[in-house]
Order: structure tokens, then sequence, then C-alpha cells
């Protein structure tokens, strides 16, 4: 287990659905695993985002458009739709060829907060059994975590001790793996929150605590890597996406590239007729004498 005293474990948000920035609901409604980070780095770095890039899902066109560039592009795509003022508050995402999904979702009750696990291969919302089903206020990043770590398949087929976040380890572990394998699973499953800034490093750590486990196991010399930092000027829990989506509409955009183009254009004209200018020049000059 990581080390408690790094992590503030009481933490809890004040509320999933009307927090004091709106686009944390935004980003937790993005489906597509690779369209969210395109929209988290943009963000950071102040970038404007398309609007269209901030749907939910991609439909089924778009899907394979996407899946013929890369497969892992359609991570996420296909997680069942949100119901009604659904948020996703936790996200599990595998290093598979298609980079598959599992998202913990809260909606708000008549008295109480409802979670639901769902992935992309589900033919029912019943598939995951959870350890806590509801609760009167958002969770604490501690009881997040005993979700995560303690909610099994619902036909009881998975009774093993890892979780939803180690079963994916324990379930291609082969009998007597390899360096190589073990290396490989370490990261195989990445946990992220963008209500839980530091649920990433919590499960950072502890998948490098199964890595040193399983090298010393298996009989593999031990090998450290630094423990996770919280990003510089940050204090534990706190929100990670202080920055505003600067958003722009695709027919804004198109009109923006036609005045960048036409500003380059007329910088090509302008050079053309300075050459021209100076070619002009030295035919009035004649040839050297």
């Amino acid at each position: 287990m990581p080390d408690e005293f790094r992590y503030d474990l009481d933490f809890r948000p004040e509320t999933y659905f009307e927090p004091e920035n709106p686009d944390l609901a935004t980003l937790s409604r993005i489906c597509g695993t690779s369209r969210r980070r395109d929209v988290e780095e943009a963000v950071a770095r102040g970038d404007r985002v398309l609007e269209d890039s901030l749907c939910s899902k991609l439909d089924d066109n778009e899907r394979t458009i996407a899946s013929s560039i890369h497969p892992s592009l359609m991570g996420g795509e296909y997680l069942p739709d949100f119901l009604p003022g659904e948020v996703e508050i936790a996200r599990i995402d595998l290093d598979s060829t298609t980079c598959d999904a599992i998202s913990l979702r809260a909606r708000s009750g008549s008295d109480r907060i409802r979670y639901r696990l769902v992935d992309e291969y589900m033919e029912s919302e019943c598939e995951y059994r959870l350890s806590q089903e509801s609760s009167r206020k958002p969770l604490t990043m501690k009881k997040l975590i005993r979700i995560l770590d303690e909610s099994r398949y619902s036909d009881g087929s998975d009774e093993s001790n890892g979780g939803i976040v180690g079963r994916f380890r324990l379930e291609y572990l082969s009998y007597a793996p390899t360096l190589r394998e073990i290396e490989e699973l370490r990261d195989f499953a990445s946990v992220s929150s963008v209500y839980y800034p530091d649920l990433e490093r919590w499960y950072q750590e502890a998948s490098e605590e199964w890595y040193l486990e399983k090298r010393a196991t298996y009989g593999f010399e031990p090998k450290l890597r630094p423990k996770p930092e919280p990003p510089a000027g940050r204090e534990a829990g706190a929100s990670s996406t202080r920055k505003r989506i600067r958003r722009v509409s695709a027919a804004e955009r198109v009109v923006e590239i036609a005045a960048e183009m036409e500003q380059v254009v007329e910088g090509l004209l302008s050079e053309v007729a300075a050459v021209s200018s100076a070619t002009d020049v030295e035919k009035a000059r004649g040839p050297p004498r």
C-alpha cells in the first residue's frame, strides 16, 4: 500500500454536480481517452479547444475513421451513454490494443449519490458489484480507493484480492513470468480522475510496489524508480483544472484559418514582388563591364 502520509485521504470534492469550475463536469463527460487527454493538455497550455471535441462520444462514422488511424483512438469511445445528470468521478484506462476503459460514475438521487461501474463490453448495468453503491456526500479519496480496490464482478467470477485495478495484472500474469512481462504489466492499468487529482499518483505508487514485489518473488534483481511526486505548487487534493476551457466553434476556426492563410499568401506575394523588383533592377543595370 502506498504511504498514506503522502496523501490527503480525507479530501472530498464539495460536489460532483455543480463544481466551482464547471469545466470539471465537461471533462468528466468526455468518454474518449485520447480526446480527453488532448483537451486537458490544451487547457494546460491555455490553447482554445474545438467545441466538437468536447462531445461525450464519437458517432459510428467518427469511430470508424478514428479506428482506421489507430485502434488506440477508440479507447473509451464505446462506453455506455451517461444517464441524465451523471458524471465520471474516476477512470481506469488499460494499455490494451484498443485502450479499453472502465468508468466509475456518479449521479444524484433524491437524497443520496448513486454510483455505478461501466466498461466498453457491458451487457447490463449489473456486471459489477460495488463495495459501496451510494453516499450522502461525495466520497473521500479513501472511500473512492476502497470502491476501486474492493468491487467485483457481479457474477462472482472475480474473487481475487486485486480489485478492479489489480485484477488485470493477475489475469495476464503467467505462471512463470519473464521480467519483460512483469515490466509491461506494471503500468497496464492506470487510474485518473478530474475530481481527485492525487488518485493517479496513488495508483502509480501502488503499481510500483506490485512491480517490486513480483521482481523479488520471481528472483529478479530489484530496480527502484522514484516515487511519483505531486506537481510543484499544488497542495494535496487541489484541483488539477484551474484554467477554464477556451471554446471555439468549427465555423469560427474555419474563418480564422482562412484569415491566417490570407496573411501567408500576402506574405508570399510580397516576397515574390521583392524578388521580382530586385531582378528588374539588375536587368536595368545591364551586364557588368
